[in-house]
């Protein structure tokens, strides 16, 4: 009897002590959207406290975004730490680490929310980092860590942050995450000329490929990509998921975005919505999902998608090697 006991003991013990080995992914976490990603909801730039708690507080959001830099406290003392704010912001109301606290407190309380956290600067990345995994046995809730990580279209002059160092600190201090890793882009309105033309080229997706094969990386991957780049760019993005085990994809824009549905949902049906998470305007949103049911894939895209999964797989080994 007495073995028993300290059996039972160490059995709740180790459980309340272990280090998580990996966040739960999402479809896991919220069961209700039965596998569908792109019914996944997200809030935005939840970059004060204020935003925080009415996302925490609303029932209807799952995913809260929020960008993290270095910056001062508002309030606070001189120093430099990691805030929640988008640039050209340095200052914020809302540090990480009480974003941190504040979350796992509502998922302490039964309110289930996931993150994801935009990097926009490399230099916050391994103090963030190193907060995120002090807290890692904490946050049994979905984690994402997102960075644009390669340079992408349409001849983006926007510096990415870099890949082997972002990929390093993510898969030694937080390996419990998955990793939302893309491109920089330049593409739209905001630009002059504006530019309603472009694609992800299969050249990009070998180099994603390559940067997550030198960092030997094992946890899970979703590749953030523009909705109206994602609709002229096929080939490069069933190639990219394939060839990587674990990975979905995170549709995105504004709704200035010049977007051809047409041949996105084609994109969407092809990959399959149990692999697509949309994080777009909810008019194009409905003209994607409309009439497209979970688990409805094309098998001819299945098939010829072979030969170019292999070429660039052997690419890609040919350039670690």
């Amino acid at each position: 009897m007495c073995l028993k006991l300290l059996l039972n003991f160490l059995h709740i013990y180790l459980g309340m002590t272990a280090k998580l080995t990996k966040a739960p992914d999402v479809p896991e976490y919220f069961p209700e959207i039965g596998g569908d990603l792109s019914s996944v909801t997200w809030s935005h730039a939840t970059n004060s406290l204020v935003k925080l708690q009415d996302a925490i507080n609303d029932p209807g959001l799952m995913m809260l975004e929020a960008d993290v830099l270095l910056g001062v406290l508002t309030g606070g003392g001189p120093e430099t730490i990691p805030i929640m704010a988008h640039p050209p912001n340095t200052e914020s109301d809302l540090s990480l680490q009480n974003f941190l606290e504040q979350v796992i407190l509502a998922n302490a309380n039964g309110i289930r929310k996931g993150i994801k956290l935009d990097f926009k600067s490399l230099e916050v990345v391994p103090i963030a980092l190193g907060m995120l995994g002090a807290l890692s046995n904490q946050m049994g809730f979905p984690a994402w860590l997102n960075a644009d990580i390669q340079q992408g279209p349409v001849n983006s002059t926007k510096n990415p942050i870099d890949s082997n160092q972002f990929l390093t600190e993510c898969k030694l201090n937080f390996p419990e995450s998955t990793l939302s890793v893309g491109w920089t882009t330049r593409y739209g309105i905001d630009v002059f000329p504006p530019i309603v033309s472009g694609e992800y080229t299969m050249e990009m997706a070998e180099g994603m490929l390559k940067a997550l094969a030198d960092n030997q990386i094992t946890q899970p991957v979703t590749f953030p990509v523009r909705a109206a780049l994602t609709a002229n760019s096929e080939s490069a993005i069933l190639a990219l998921l394939e060839g990587t085990p674990n990975s979905t994809l995170t549709l995105w824009g504004p709704e200035t975005d010049y977007v051809n549905v047409a041949a996105l949902k084609e994109v969407v049906i092809k990959v399959g919505r149990e692999r697509v998470y949309m994080d777009i305007p909810e008019k194009l949103k409905d003209q994607l999902v409309d009439g497209v049911k979970v688990g409805e894939q094309s098998g001819q895209s299945k098939r010829s998608l072979l030969g170019t999964v292999a070429t660039v797989i052997t690419s890609v080994l040919t350039a670690v090697i």
